[in-house]
C-alpha cells in the first residue's frame, strides 16, 4: 500500500518518466539505489537544467565552480537547480544520491 501511495506522489511530480522510476525504486529498496538515481540526473544534468532558460547560465557557471566533494555545497545547487528532484530524495538519503553524481562527474559524463 505505501509503495503505491508513493507512486502516486512521484507520478504527480513534474519530471521525466525515467527520473521519476528510478526514485520509485530507490525508495522501496529495489535493485537501484538512491546512488544509481544520482548517476542517471548526473548524466542527464545538462538537458534537465536547460527548462531553467533565464538560470541556465548562473547554474552552468556555479557548477563549475562548486566543490562536488562537498555535500553542504552540493546540496545547495541542487536545492537551488533541481528542486523539483531534491523533494523526492529523503534527507537521510541525500549523501547517496550525491554520492551517484559524483561518480557520473568523476567518469566525466556530465558535460555542463
Amino acid at each position: 500500500m505505501m509503495s503505491e501511495m508513493r507512486w502516486q506522489v512521484l507520478n504527480a511530480a513534474h519530471m521525466p518518466t525515467w527520473i521519476k522510476a528510478n526514485l520509485y525504486e530507490a525508495s522501496i529498496g529495489g535493485q537501484n539505489s538512491y546512488s544509481t538515481a544520482g548517476w542517471h540526473v548526473g548524466i542527464h544534468l545538462d538537458s534537465i537544467i536547460q527548462n531553467l532558460e533565464d538560470q541556465y547560465a548562473r547554474a552552468k557557471e556555479e557548477w563549475q565552480n562548486l566543490d562536488k566533494a562537498n555535500d553542504a555545497q552540493m546540496l545547495g545547487w541542487c536545492k537551488k537547480y533541481i528542486r523539483h528532484i531534491m523533494r523526492h530524495i529523503p534527507g537521510a538519503r541525500r549523501h547517496r544520491f550525491f554520492e551517484g553524481i559524483r561518480q557520473a562527474y568523476e567518469e566525466d559524463r556530465i558535460e555542463i
